[in-house]
């Protein structure tokens, strides 16, 4: 990611400190974790379901 970054800007005649694009690679890294996790609102979900029941069990 880093170095296409850097090949962009450079075929652009743009000079920028690699301390710059750092926290740009960081965001964009946790960006692409966050977006590539499959189901992750449905696992949110069965966990709560599934404490719900274990609550519902404990009851009884």
């Amino acid at each position: 990611m880093t170095e296409s970054i850097y090949s962009h800007l450079k075929k652009r005649g743009v000079v920028v400190p690699e301390h710059y694009i750092q926290p740009l690679k960081a965001q964009w890294d946790a960006h692409q974790i966050l977006n590539n996790s499959p189901n992750l609102n449905n696992y949110t979900e069965f966990n709560l379901s599934a404490k719900h029941l274990t609550e519902e069990l404990d009851h009884e």
